[in-house]
């Protein structure tokens, strides 16, 4: 099994709001490609901290995970089948 690690920042207006566009779009692409690529999800977590200017930065942090992938057959003669 393969496990890898993913951290992101974005960014929140200010404390009431909901992220700034942009940090949600890079959020969604994020978990759009790891999902496309066969990556699970194993564990999401997410800590806050004042930025200058009063901005608050969101800190994601993603533990992923995917199965090994089985050995790649490089012989043409091989039909697949076990004998």
């Amino acid at each position: 099994m393969e496990l890898e690690h993913t951290h992101i920042r974005t960014q929140r207006g200010s404390p009431k709001h909901t992220l700034l566009p942009s940090g949600k779009e890079d959020l969604d692409a994020l978990l759009s490609t790891r999902l496309q690529q066969g990556w699970e999800l194993a564990h999401y977590s997410t800590s806050a901290m004042h930025a200058e200017l009063g901005a608050i930065e969101i800190y994601h942090d993603m533990i992923w995970q995917r199965p090994a992938r089985p050995p790649v057959n490089d012989d043409p003669s091989a039909d697949g089948v076990i004998r």
